[in-house]
């Protein structure tokens, strides 16, 4: 099963899709924040990171660039789980490595959780 770090300032959010992943078996660690993340990354090394990009402080795109700058943990996947729909930096995501976009409202979640696998 899958290590996932759930990167989320929304408790409402977060805290569902970590007990939906831990029922299906998967370790799921949360994370309010962008810096909080990088922080918990120093001792955990999740498979995927599960990123919501509108956070204070530290934005998910902020926090993918610094992911991406880090070269022992450049190569962590990363899912973007947010509500941004207006203005969603699709091609700056990409270019950051992200492959799959949920928003969140409309997520389907057998879907997602066949992408965190």
């Amino acid at each position: 099963m899958s290590a996932v770090l759930i990167v989320d300032d929304t408790p409402d959010c977060s805290d569902p899709l970590a007990r939906l992943l831990r029922r299906r078996g998967h370790t799921a660690v949360c994370a309010p924040g962008g810096m909080e993340a990088l922080a918990l990354l120093a001792g955990f090394r999740p498979d995927v990171i599960v990123l919501d990009l509108m956070m204070p402080v530290m934005d998910g795109v902020s926090f993918l660039q610094a992911l991406r700058g880090d070269p022992e943990r450049k190569d962590i996947r990363v899912v973007v789980f947010s509500g941004c729909r207006d203005g969603l930096p699709a091609a700056r995501l990409a270019a950051l490595g992200v492959g799959e976009i949920f928003l969140k409202g409309s997520v389907d979640f057998s879907r997602l959780l066949e992408v965190l696998a």
